[in-house]
């Protein structure tokens, strides 16, 4: 069998060119242009949301009492439901993590079905749903304002 040598100047590029090739390509975050924002994860400004105990919002953009564009998180506890209520404009809402269980009308037993991590629904103004949660789920929901909830009596 024949015996592969290398001469120690090869070899010392070949040991560089694995440790190289094992570092981070970027060290520091591309250019962005004015405007671009990035919001990471672990960056995500959590706070109480109100009249909803142990459900945490996240305003990622926009202002929710305006007529402009906005894009929330919220964060809800394993166990948690909420009753049938409506928004007043379309809700684009996308399951981030955990599970929801949504149903349509005004019966919060009536049908539903599970919503998992990546799901899309978008739902128009005015519609009454309602959901439950087994585990922490969060989900994200974009739209135009003015947001808000409205329970269905």
């Amino acid at each position: 069998m024949p015996t592969v040598r290398f001469a120690l100047p090869t070899l010392a590029f070949l040991v560089l060119m694995i440790v190289f090739a094992q570092a981070p390509f970027a060290q520091q975050p591309a250019a962005r242009p004015a405007g671009v924002v990035v919001v990471r994860s672990a960056d995500v400004p959590w706070t109480d949301y109100p009249n909803r105990p142990g459900v945490k919002l996240a305003v990622l953009e926009g202002d929710l009492a305006k007529a402009a564009p906005f894009i929330i998180r919220v964060k809800f506890p394993a166990g948690y439901k909420l009753a049938p209520h409506t928004h007043p404009t379309v809700e684009h809402t996308t399951v981030l993590s955990g599970s929801m269980r949504l149903g349509y009308g005004t019966d919060p037993d009536g049908a539903s079905e599970v919503m998992t991590p990546g799901t899309i629904v978008m739902t128009p103004a005015n519609t009454p749903h309602f959901f439950s949660t087994a585990t922490e789920t969060i989900v994200q929901t974009h739209g135009v304002g003015p947001w808000g909830s409205t329970p269905v009596k």
